[in-house]
């Protein structure tokens, strides 16, 4: 499923900020997404729909709330409740694989360093 861009979002030019906040070329962040320049081009400028999965990833490299830039949580959010309901799902597949990753670096020889 991909963001439905619709005129109050602005939803590539803020992810051109967010990226610029972390000083980030696109060249950069295109290559930690695992995409084409172009492609980031394209959904900076609105020209491209944006997968709910690129959107997610650019969310944790970027540091911001995938909730809070698309307004879900204040009720303004233009998308439909059917939208919101997959952008949760893969939000949470995301972050459940980020903390199987994590978790799997953190085993080492057959023990597990947690803190405590």
């Amino acid at each position: 499923m991909c963001l439905r861009e619709t005129d109050d979002m602005n939803i590539g030019y803020k992810l051109a900020m967010e990226r610029r906040k972390k000083e980030l070329t696109q060249e950069k962040a295109a290559e930690l997404l695992g995409i084409s320049r172009s492609s980031l081009s394209m959904y900076e400028n609105d020209k491209k729909k944006l997968p709910f999965s690129v959107f997610i990833k650019m969310a944790y490299l970027y540091e911001f709330d995938v909730f809070e830039i698309l307004r879900v949580n204040d009720g303004d959010s233009p998308l439909t409740d059917e939208e919101i309901n997959e952008l949760i799902k893969q939000h949470e597949w995301y972050w459940a694989k980020k903390r199987e990753r994590i978790m799997n670096e953190l085993i080492v020889d057959e023990v597990i360093y947690l803190d405590q």
